[in-house]
């Protein structure tokens, strides 16, 4: 087949799948239950719009965007969806560009697809969170320095840096990509990685881009590097290597799967046990890369840093171990078509490739699926999301959730103040489940003053003492409801 009619049924197969990413990224978009993070993002984007209470525990680039949006007359927590759609689609992008840098065209297609249907990232990519942006420029980093390195186009380096410059503005967590390219061009160069111009024009941009950031947020970076270890998340700290290994194995499957990541039943305990053939597929396969030096020994120490770090670190495993997952997606592809191509099924590597080709089916049927949900939510199973965090809380302390939050309301009322109730259903549906409450919460976002005004600080020692509160930065406590002045009309229910 000639070259261009081969490059232009290319195109045309990426831009369907862009438009297969797009279709079950909007479909049932506005029907969609307010994510509690999502309240949290809003309320900080009204703030920063009117000149109110800033926050550092998050870098502004995503609250900048939502509060664009809303002095554009884009003004309900759904409107915030449309960054994270737009980032979604972008990232089948990026992958293409990534897996076409490190293999092929065919693969870069598969794993376009991959992304374009993947369950857990159209989740995040329909939702109001930092995450959807974070991972797009992840992987736009890795395509665009993989692009520069192995060119030689200095212009491109420069790009890069600009990128993950811009990543870090948009969540911290991407300054972990700074140690994942530093293994990468020692493993590749070793010491003469000091005299290589490329390098130093990526990091020279990236601190331009960044530093401002870094120095003005000295103190966030410094709480968030140290403080949140003496926070909630340090229950992850007092788990045993074997149980971070065991969340680890569920969280990953589940990402794959869309499962239950802590598993209850017989079925799940099948999914997971799929599940665990692309991981072990993965360390195999980066095994060998490691010792040929290859290219795409990038993404391998990318999934060791960042996959290892949560592992240990974060009790949110869901939407941190997407962003391992995510520039994983080139591999994978690699790895079932490789397989496929020698027709040696009932090898162990045909069978890996048949179940990775199974999870691609089933990831397609579940998002296509979606789009004939009236809810727009992924029904079926479900990850659990504060497995770690909700172990250590009794009966009491999760029983008291409710009667501090029915008392918040009595008293917002009682001085006239308005109360935004976001998700009414989601909020009586966990009142009734008593001592699970803990678990399903997520956040009820409490803004400083308020927390100041209606507690004394015998109540303030009592609730930090329970709920882990970090004040400095008005932080998330509990529950599904939002409180906000009357007079902000900028903040509206679903």
């Amino acid at each position: 087949m000639q070259k261009g009619k081969r490059r232009s049924i290319a195109i045309i197969l990426l831009v369907a799948i862009l438009t297969l990413g797009a279709f079950v990224r909007v479909a049932n978009l506005e029907n969609i239950s307010v994510y509690p993070d999502e309240l949290t993002y809003h309320l900080r984007a009204v703030d920063a719009s009117t000149g109110g209470l800033l926050y550092y525990d998050h870098p502004p680039l995503f609250i900048s965007l939502l509060s664009v949006l809303q002095l554009s007359g884009f003004e309900s927590v759904q409107s915030g969806r449309i960054i994270s759609v737009i980032a979604g689609v972008c990232t089948v992008l990026a992958v293409f560009m990534l897996a076409r840098e490190l293999y092929s065209v065919k693969t870069a297609l598969v794993a376009a697809l991959f992304c374009a249907v993947l369950a857990f990232h159209v989740l995040y990519s329909r939702i109001a969170q930092i995450d959807a942006l974070m991972i797009l420029l992840a992987v736009s980093f890795y395509a665009l320095f993989l692009r520069g390195y192995n060119t030689g186009r200095k212009y491109l380096m420069a790009l890069a840096g600009v990128v993950l410059g811009l990543g870090i503005w948009t969540k911290y967590t991407l300054l972990g990509i700074i140690p994942v390219v530093g293994l990468f061009m020692f493993a590749k160069e070793g010491m003469k990685m000091a005299k290589d111009t490329k390098l130093w024009l990526c990091a020279g941009t990236t601190a331009i881009v960044a530093a401002p950031l870094l120095v003005l947020n000295a103190s966030a970076v410094y709480w968030i590097s140290l403080g949140r270890f003496a926070s909630a998340d340090a229950t992850a700290i007092h788990r045993t290597i074997f149980e971070s290994l065991q969340l680890f194995v569920g969280y990953f499957s589940g990402i794959l799967l869309y499962v239950q990541a802590i598993p209850k039943t017989f079925i799940e305990y099948a999914f997971l046990a799929i599940g665990i053939v692309p991981l072990a597929m993965l360390v195999i396969y980066f095994s060998s890369t490691y010792r040929k030096r290859r290219t795409d020994l990038l993404m391998g120490l990318h999934f060791v840093v960042f996959s290892m770090f949560f592992a240990v670190y974060s009790v949110k495993f869901e939407y941190y171990l997407l962003l391992s997952v995510i520039p994983l997606l080139p591999v994978l592809a690699h790895l079932m078509l490789s397989q496929l191509s020698k027709e040696s099924y009932f090898s162990l590597g045909g069978a890996g490739a048949i179940v990775l080709l199974t999870i691609l089916l089933m990831n397609a049927a579940l998002s296509v699926g979606n789009v004939w949900n009236e809810k727009g939510e992924f029904e079926g199973f479900r990850l659990a999301t504060a497995y770690a965090s909700s172990s250590i809380r009794s009966g009491t302390i999760a029983t008291s959730h409710t009667k501090i939050i029915d008392y918040y309301v009595q008293e917002m009322h009682a001085n006239g103040i308005q109360v935004i109730q976001l998700n009414e259903t989601l909020y009586h549906k966990e009142q009734d489940m008593g001592k699970n409450f803990a678990q399903e919460v997520d956040a009820l976002i409490i803004k400083q003053n308020y927390y100041d005004f209606f507690f004394d600080d015998e109540d303030k020692k009592k609730i930090e003492s329970e709920f882990f509160v970090r004040k400095e930065f008005g932080e998330s406590l509990f529950g599904a409801l939002v409180f906000a002045k009357g007079s902000r009309e900028g903040v509206q229910g679903s």
